[in-house]
């Protein structure tokens, strides 16, 4: 009988250390702060509900491309072609209205990624054949001419998460 209360005692411990162990795991959780968008902190239960305000939405979720960081009018060379420059952050501008019948010179500005122009749709014309044949490192260059008004969806095919949008009027 006393073995039996001494065992009764070890698991008795043991919950109560486990018990403990997560209570201070979960205090820690809840108090890791992050700075947000503004650069305020954030606790990472402050980060959670947010993330589920996002998900729990009913409308779906709009993809857009990055927005641009240079100026409104759109850089041409001297033969009046349009240029997008691909650097570290992606591509400027990452948002392009042009008429059709123009075309756009892709520049890679990048020292760490080789750059690769792939459509999004790569199903439908004319979309799909706005691709580029091969990756091209610093210096390198892609030209292609619109002719068929639409949204050209694209991104480097080295780096998926680097994005744009020529949109064709």
């Amino acid at each position: 009988m006393k073995n039996i209360r001494q065992g009764g005692y070890v698991w008795l411990i043991t919950l109560l250390i486990i018990a403990v162990v997560v209570g201070i795991i979960w205090t820690k959780r809840s108090s890791v702060v992050v700075p947000n968008e503004s650069g305020q902190a954030s606790s990472t239960a402050e980060i959670i509900d947010n993330a589920n305000e996002v998900v729990n939405k009913s409308e779906p979720t709009k993809v857009s491309p990055p927005k641009s960081t240079t100026s409104a009018q759109p850089t041409m060379t001297s033969s009046g072609a349009y240029i997008v420059y691909y650097g570290a952050n992606g591509f400027s501008p990452a948002s392009l209205n042009i008429p059709a019948g123009k075309s756009v010179h892709f520049v890679n500005n990048s020292s760490n990624s080789s750059m690769f122009i792939t459509p999004v749709d790569k199903i439908n014309n004319p979309y799909s054949s706005f691709t580029q044949s091969k990756s091209v490192g610093k210096g390198g260059t892609f030209d292609y001419l619109f002719t068929i008004s639409g949204s050209y969806a694209y991104y480097n095919g080295n780096k998926d998460t680097h994005g744009g949008l020529i949109t064709v009027r």
